[in-house]
């Protein structure tokens, strides 16, 4: 943020949830003063039906844990490539998302290295379920994550 008395300037990062509609923010804050979007990045979600939900889910499951779907909010690299590049997609990850990239962000390492494990086990398991999709269609099932 810069300005003086005449003149401020201020650049805004916002994260917005998916189905929030940018242009009417956009079209607010327009009639307050100049505003210029450098960059639009859509929210992206997978359904729960995702090939890489499957994966991870099986893989939480398989340590005997109750897989528990959360709506992360925020953004990733997904967000950035989701609509050039659409293939299964889920994130997944250790760690508090309420604190990511605060001052208090920490991780405990047990869990870093029990994600690790489960992405081992995911990998294969998508691996094998777009393999089956592939060979039971006659065509690539790719398509998982949705733009919003």
């Amino acid at each position: 943020m810069t300005g003086d008395l005449e003149h401020a300037t201020i650049d805004v990062s916002c994260r917005l949830p998916i189905g929030f509609d940018t242009r009417a923010l956009t079209d607010r804050l327009s009639a307050v003063g100049r505003v210029t979007v450098v960059e639009d990045v859509p929210a992206v979600r997978s359904r729960r039906t995702d090939p890489a939900v499957a994966a991870l889910n099986g893989a939480i499951a398989s340590r005997g844990i109750r897989p528990v779907p959360k709506l992360k909010l925020g953004t990733s690299d997904w967000n950035v490539v989701a609509r050039d590049w659409p293939v299964p997609t889920a994130a997944y990850g250790p760690g508090d998302s309420r604190v990511c990239h605060q001052a208090d962000e920490r991780i405990d390492l047990t869990e870093y290295l029990a994600a690790i494990d489960v992405l081992t086990d995911a990998l294969p398991r998508l691996a094998h379920a777009l393999r089956r999709n592939r060979s039971t269609d006659g065509a690539e099932q790719l398509s998982g994550s949705v733009p919003q």
